[in-house]
């Protein structure tokens, strides 16, 4: 089937296969799927992918996908897997499909080529996931893993420039509903980074959860799970926002979403945004064919997006409280503010005999309700002392 055709016939197949995928959706992490269960969810997602291409560009990019830009059974044949997690360095799915698409381009030498990258995964803002290449086939997305990983693109600027007061990222002027973090240390020499959404941290856990059921468990190891800038130090991704350590130590824990707590910390989750109902006009077409022209006045966004920066508020409140040193205000959750999490637990355990919280450095949600309530009532506190009460 040629790749127009197959685009359109996973158009026809839009609606029952979001359908069906919203069934599944809600059960990822709470259910260890079998592996014929975790290929045919990757699968759906991968059919409605390709049919949501179809729509959103209205057949234009569908001769292009599903990409060339791959190899097949590069990783199928492998004993061994990595996964290697990036960020987009761009604001928009658009473009970013335009990129992957593998457009052919006439270079200044005359010659046409394949251009763009390619990946496995792609997660919007919102956590909606895409599926580009089988599990079974090498993406181009890392030099030296293309043949024997699994990539995952998070959309997101990564690190921006901050002039003349106001934020720009490498190609136009930043306009998501994000404010930027400025990171206490220098991060690849840049200090200005775009924070990453819940839901994707939330679907990027549910897509790797997949990953190792559908191709094996035996072919990965929290070893193998790494960053773009741990094979090439000039990437940023996916930055020093990503929530890395806590991320890949409970994908590879296998315990049940409800029971994990960083990830219960994130409320008012809204995980099934599978939205198909988006257009795109002639001139933005046009645009997005030439991706040094894309700007984020292509996107549309929604307001509710909430950012993942408890790791800036943790460490801010443990600051506050006399159990951190301020310089470990980074947003990273390292060791010093593992323990400083676990000190807090143990102080509280101490003053308050008949509210005990479990002591494990995990700043869960019963951990951070009453950080918020001990640093009132410390506050309250000093207020008596200052009026002599």
């Amino acid at each position: 089937m040629k790749q127009k055709e197959f685009c359109e016939k996973c158009f026809d197949n839009l609606e029952s296969n979001i359908k069906i995928l919203d069934d599944y959706w809600p059960i990822i992490g709470e259910t260890i799927l079998s592996k014929h269960e975790s290929n045919y969810v990757v699968d759906l997602i991968f059919q409605i992918s390709h049919g949501k291409i179809h729509k959103m560009f209205n057949g234009r990019l569908s001769p292009y996908y599903p990409t060339p830009k791959k190899y097949i059974d590069a990783v199928k044949n492998q004993n061994r897997n990595w996964f290697v997690l990036h960020a987009t360095g761009g604001v928009s799915i658009k473009p970013v499909l335009t990129w992957f698409s593998g457009l052919a381009r006439e270079d200044r030498d005359g010659a046409i080529r394949l251009r763009g990258g390619s990946s496995h995964f792609v997660v919007e803002h919102d956590g909606t996931p895409w599926v580009l290449i089988p599990l079974t086939d090498g993406a181009w997305h890392c030099y030296q893993r293309n043949r024997d990983s699994i990539a995952i693109e998070l959309i997101n600027t990564t690190w921006l420039d901050y002039r003349n007061g106001k934020y720009y990222w490498w190609n136009g002027l930043y306009k998501l509903p994000y404010k930027p973090i400025k990171i206490s240390k220098k991060f690849r020499g840049k200090r200005y980074f775009q924070p990453y959404d819940e839901r994707q941290i939330i679907t990027t856990f549910k897509l790797m959860r997949l990953v190792i059921s559908a191709i094996g468990k035996e072919k990965f190891s929290i070893e193998r799970v790494t960053s773009h800038t741990d094979w090439s130090k000039k990437k940023f991704d996916p930055g020093p926002l990503f929530p890395f350590d806590i991320l890949t130590k409970d994908v590879f824990g296998f315990e049940k979403m409800s029971n994990i707590e960083w990830i219960q910390a994130f409320q008012d989750q809204n995980n099934q945004s599978f939205d198909t109902d988006t257009t795109v006009d002639k001139d933005e077409l046009k645009q997005l064919f030439d991706i040094q022209t894309c700007s984020e006045t292509q996107d549309e966004f929604d307001h509710s997006y909430r950012p993942v920066d408890f790791n800036y508020k943790i460490q801010k409140q443990l600051v506050k409280l006399g159990l951190l040193n301020s310089r470990h205000i980074n947003g990273i959750f390292g060791s010093a503010t593992k323990q400083a999490v676990r000190n807090f637990q143990i102080s509280w355990n101490v003053r308050n005999k008949k509210d005990q919280i479990k002591v494990d450095g995990i700043p869960g949600p019963q951990t951070m309700s009453r950080i918020f309530v001990y640093k009132h009532n410390l506050m309250h506190t000093q207020i008596q002392q200052i009026r002599g009460i």
